[in-house]
């Protein structure tokens, strides 16, 4: 399970952190998706970053406990 984190004393749940980190990289890779022309092939944009942040959540979810990452 998820340890708390101490960010400038104020100690954070881990999975927040976490949701954190992926809402800026699901953000990131929403511009990225729309520069490039691909969110035309999906019916509801909101589904489709919804989506993303689930991914993008459970791969650092999957890998933060890699000695080093994050915890």
């Amino acid at each position: 399970m998820f340890t708390e984190i101490s960010i400038g004393g104020v100690a954070m749940p881990g999975l927040l952190v976490l949701g954190f980190i992926a809402l800026l990289l699901t953000g990131l890779s929403s511009r990225l998706l729309t520069s490039l022309g691909i969110y035309w092939l999906f019916a509801h944009r909101p589904l489709a970053d919804l989506s993303l942040f689930v991914l993008w959540l459970g791969l650092l979810a999957r890998f933060a406990h890699i000695p080093g990452i994050l915890i």
